[in-house]
């Protein structure tokens, strides 16, 4: 009976037999690569698709403006600006809440409904319970993450102070919004839902509340396709400049957003960085047995070759076992990332308030390890199955010749007689076959570069919030005013029982230009002799800010591309609205942020 596989493809598989420990180790390698890549990319394919379906079903706006009070007259006008869709005036307001037990102050964010319906922009997703009532102002939904951290159920209700009257908050529902995906507090590093939610409710009760009657200060919008952003940002900030308007913004400054984001490219940055290591450490290692498989076949190597094999034949030979090697590897790492991948969107629904995580299944990111795999895999046997092809029948039947030992490094600069013989054997070595050595020590350091940036991660993250809380913010606690206040508010709260300091601060809204680069942010105004809030550089070294001009930390500098002396421009995008010119004085390292500070004298001025 003819038989079903070839000679070679025979000894392929008594080759994998023999070679089971070091098939595993590969295997193991790969696994680790495919599988790392395969749950990167589809966390990021599973958290982009249900965040955009999200965003479709609950109508997320493109574009967002604050102002002090502006009237609705205005919408129209917004509604005709070239490229706007629909404009949607909301009201806002952080306001304080009293719950009992807590030990600390939470806030919440007040977001109106329309008087009638639902909103056209950023709709509320509702869980449980229904929508308040137009005849019961104090009526509210709240957001789920807050609802589920202090056990609120329809029918609940919850003290909140509006506009310095105490109101008892009565929860009819619990809900969710686009806008809110990754629910953040003024100030806050992380989410904190015992200390931070979300509150809707009619906009007849907030005008009341905040006396904006006929008013707004927050402007949703959404845009028709292909419309141009920064055309539509310029246009509104041009209309709502005179009533207070401290810059629109689109999307990807919108804070949820701009988080969820984040998220995504760290995940997309760990598919670029980490996986390649394993590959490369496999493709080495595939390299190493194949060499050694070939110095050891070498009699059948010439036997094959005798017997009519080609060259061709005996390369795709070798070539073929490496794959092989490499298979069992991408298969375990398909199961590994797809089981990764499903667990690590689920770790992130416990922050990112999605409705629901929508698992996908994404066919280029498997094709994408699958071919990285194996493209490693040919790699690193190319070489060791283009010198077995090389071999003549007759000097491959042969032994291979002993190798030949002249003088070396260690004898040319005298040190061969200075050390003992098992250490001259190992340096002859090193010397003699730098490539082989070369490739050994690069899989050893990439393994020590993986368990350190593992290791590094947590080390770091101590010592971020050793420099924030410790170094950098040493204050016990903030108190933040709605509208700037003047010395006589620092006074009195210098003389609150226990109160040792109190230093002011001054956060003004402004686009910083660089030539053509443009970035809004906040400009952090500081007293030259602050004690509570320091800038502090990567070597413990506390700089007072400079008495003129900008101060700006690594980061910002780098996103303006500005360095020492560099001419900034300054659009301040509240009050009179001026618009100054500061050199760079300071680039400090900050750990987290990007933030520019300037004397607050001068901020004030």
């Amino acid at each position: 009976m003819v038989s079903l596989i070839s000679s070679l493809d025979r000894k392929l598989l008594r080759d994998l037999a023999r070679l089971k420990g070091q098939a595993f180790a590969v295997g193991i390698i790969v696994a680790c690569g495919v599988g790392i890549l395969i749950m990167a990319l589809g966390a990021v394919a599973s958290l982009q698709q249900s965040r955009d379906s999200y965003y479709e079903r609950y109508r997320f706006a493109d574009v967002f403006a604050d102002v002090k009070r502006a009237p609705e007259r205005l919408i129209p006008d917004v509604r005709d600006i070239e490229g706007v869709r629909t404009a949607d005036p909301r009201i806002t307001r952080i306001v304080t809440l009293d719950i009992e037990g807590l030990g600390e102050p939470a806030n919440a964010q007040l977001v109106s409904l329309p008087d009638q319906g639902r909103p056209v922009l950023n709709d509320v997703l509702l869980y449980d319970g229904r929508w308040p009532k137009l005849t019961r102002p104090d009526e509210a939904i709240i957001s789920k993450a807050f609802a589920q951290a202090h056990g609120y159920r329809p029918g609940d209700q919850v003290r909140a102070i509006l506009n310095g009257r105490a109101r008892d908050i009565e929860i009819v529902g619990i809900g969710d919004s686009p806008e809110y995906i990754w629910t953040l507090a003024t100030g806050s590093l992380l989410p904190d839902d015992k200390r931070f939610g979300i509150f809707w409710m009619r906009k007849q009760s907030l005008e009341a509340a905040f006396d904006l009657d006929g008013a707004f200060n927050n402007l949703a919008v959404s845009l028709l396709p292909n419309a141009s952003e920064p055309g539509i940002i310029d246009a509104l900030d041009r209309l709502l400049a005179p009533y207070g308007a401290i810059g629109a913004y689109g999307r990807e400054d919108q804070l949820s957003n701009a988080f969820v984001v984040s998220e995504m490219n760290g995940l997309i940055a760990m598919a670029r960085i980490i996986p390649p290591v394993f590959l490369i450490v496999s493709a080495l290692l595939i390299h190493a047995i194949l060499s050694r498989l070939i110095a050891v076949e070498r009699q059948q190597i010439g036997l094959l070759k005798a017997f009519g094999y080609g060259n061709g034949e005996v390369a795709w030979h070798y070539v073929k076992l490496a794959l092989v090697l490499t298979s069992g590897g991408v298969i375990a790492g398909v199961i590994l990332g797809r089981l990764l991948a499903r667990l690590l969107t689920h770790l992130y629904s416990d922050t990112m308030r999605f409705p629901e995580i929508v698992q996908v299944l994404e066919p280029s990111a498997f094709l994408i390890s699958a071919s990285a795999a194996f493209s490693a895999a040919v790699l690193g046997a190319l070489n060791a199955a283009l010198n077995a092809a090389r071999l003549k029948p007759a000097e491959a039947m042969n032994p291979a010749p002993p190798t030949i030992y002249r003088r070396g490094v260690l004898q040319q600069v005298g040190l061969g007689s200075n050390v003992d013989e098992p250490t001259r054997m190992i340096l002859r070595h090193l010397t003699r076959w730098p490539l082989r050595a070369g490739m050994t020590m690069f899989g050893i350091a990439a393994a020590m570069a993986l368990l350190v940036g593992t290791l590094f991660a947590f080390d770091s993250t101590d010592e971020m919030v050793d420099k924030i809380y410790y170094r950098t913010d040493v204050y016990d606690a903030s108190v933040t005013f709605v509208e700037p206040q003047n010395r006589a508010a620092l006074y009195e709260i210098q003389r609150l029982p226990a109160v040792i300091s109190a230093e002011p601060r001054r956060d003004v809204f402004v686009r910083f230009r660089n030539g053509a680069i443009t970035e809004r942010a906040a400009l952090i105004g500081l007293s030259t002799e602050a004690r509570t809030k320091q800038l502090v550089t990567d070597e413990d070294q506390i700089v007072p800010v400079a008495d003129f001009g900008l101060t700006l930390s690594s980061q910002m500098a780098k996103m303006l591309s500005a360095g020492y002396g560099d001419q900034i421009t300054i659009e301040v995008l509240e009050g009179r609205r001026p618009i100054i010119t500061a050199p760079v004085t300071a680039i400090i390292d900050d750990l987290i942020g990007a933030t520019a500070n300037m004397e607050i004298s001068e901020v004030n001025r």
